[in-house]
C-alpha cells in the first residue's frame, strides 16, 4: 500500500495510548503507524511535485506534536514548526485565507478549518522564543 499523508492521523492513537499507559509497545508502534511522517516531514521530501495541500497542515502537524508530547523529544516539535512555516509560505494568501494546494489555487472552507485545527495544537506546545535566540525557528514571514 502506498503511503499517504492522511495516514498520519492513525499514528496519534498509539502515541496517546502510550501517554495514558506508559506501555512501550505503543511508543514503538509510532514507527509503523506514523511511518515516515514521524521522520522527515513533507517539505523535506519530494514524494510528488506538489506536496503542499491545506489538509496536510493538520495531518502532519498533529502527528509531530503528538510524538513530541509522548517522547519529549524536541525534534518532533521542530519538524512541526518548520512544516507549518513551509505550508504557510506556500498556501496562505494576502487575504489570510489558504489555497487548497499549490496547483489548486482556490479557497476551500474546510481547508481553512484544517489549519484552524492544526495551528493551535502546534502553538500550545511551542515555547516562547524570539527570532534572535540560538536554535529558534526561522519563522519570519515575508
Amino acid at each position: 500500500m502506498r503511503r499517504h499523508v492522511d495516514h498520519n492521523i492513525y499514528g496519534i492513537v498509539p502515541l496517546e495510548l502510550y501517554m495514558q499507559t506508559k506501555d512501550k509497545r505503543y511508543l514503538d508502534f509510532r514507527q509503523v503507524a506514523g511511518g515516515q511522517a514521524v521522520g522527515a516531514t513533507r517539505c523535506q521530501r519530494s514524494e510528488r511535485p506538489d506536496p503542499f495541500w491545506i489538509d496536510d497542515m493538520y495531518m502532519i502537524t498533529i502527528l509531530q506534536v503528538q510524538a513530541f508530547r509522548a517522547t519529549g523529544d524536541r525534534v518532533y516539535l521542530d519538524r512541526a514548526a518548520l512544516e507549518m512555516v513551509a505550508y504557510l509560505d506556500k498556501l496562505q494568501q494576502p487575504n489570510g485565507l489558504f489555497f487548497h494546494g499549490v496547483n489548486a489555487p482556490h479557497f476551500w472552507g474546510r481547508g481553512d478549518g484544517w489549519i484552524a485545527a492544526g495551528m493551535p495544537e502546534l502553538l500550545s506546545e511551542l515555547p516562547a522564543i524570539t527570532p534572535s535566540e540560538p536554535g529558534s525557528w526561522k519563522a519570519t514571514r515575508r
